[in-house]
């Protein structure tokens, strides 16, 4: 299995890292404007789009993009195409529309590419990801290497997650509003000298992570 993440210098390689420590191959192609990656990020195995024909030999591939423009995944997935083999996977982190995860679902379907929408809270501290229940299976072993650094979610077919996402990135933005609220309370109190706000406040966060542990995807 060979993992190829398809990203640039602007976008967090928290991903890369984790892949890295889990002894999993991967390397990055690099789609920054001016190749640049290799440069900021030195220890990584880097390949430029031309060369991604060639990659992976015959090991399964997974072709990650990891890039939050979906326009981006609509120029790079063609590119690919004539390239994809019966038994490889793709799978989109960007910013994309549950209808548009699903036309590539059905798109790569025919080709017998397996395709999951997968992405992560705004703390990165969960995976979520949607596909399709066999799918998921032939994936096992990935998935659980995801699973060491923090819960996996399957929330259900192709689309799930990117519709997740969009109800994380709202709640996060009430919570951030909660959060001030409380803190301005406890500031505000006879208690506000002797009490710790954001110690007190971060146990909520700490029951959402538990949440998370109790139905992440499980061997």
């Amino acid at each position: 299995m060979k993992v190829i993440l398809f990203a640039n210098t602007r976008h967090d390689l928290l991903t890369w890292k984790r892949l890295l420590q889990a002894g999993v191959d991967v390397v990055i192609c690099d789609v920054s404007a001016h190749g640049d990656v290799a440069e900021t990020v030195s220890e990584a195995a880097v390949i430029s789009p031309v060369e991604l024909e060639t990659t992976g030999g015959a090991s399964q591939r997974i072709f990650w993009f990891l890039l939050p423009q979906s326009r981006v995944v609509d120029v790079y997935l063609p590119f690919i195409q004539a390239s994809l083999r019966p038994g490889d996977v793709v799978l989109d982190s960007s910013h994309s529309e549950p209808a548009q995860s699903q036309k590539r679902f059905d798109l790569l379907k025919k080709y017998h590419v397996d395709y999951f929408d997968i992405g992560t809270n705004a703390s990165q501290s969960v995976y979520l990801v949607g596909g399709d229940d066999i799918a998921m299976n032939r994936l096992k072993a990935f998935f659980l290497s995801l699973r060491r650094f923090c819960p996996v979610l399957h929330l259900g077919p192709a689309g799930s997650c990117h519709f997740a996402v969009q109800i994380c990135e709202f709640l996060d933005s009430k919570v951030r509003q909660t959060y001030l609220e409380g803190k301005e309370k406890i500031t505000a109190s006879p208690f506000g000298e002797s009490v710790d706000a954001d110690a007190l406040l971060g146990i909520f966060s700490a029951y959402f992570d538990t949440l998370a542990v109790q139905h992440s995807y499980a061997s």
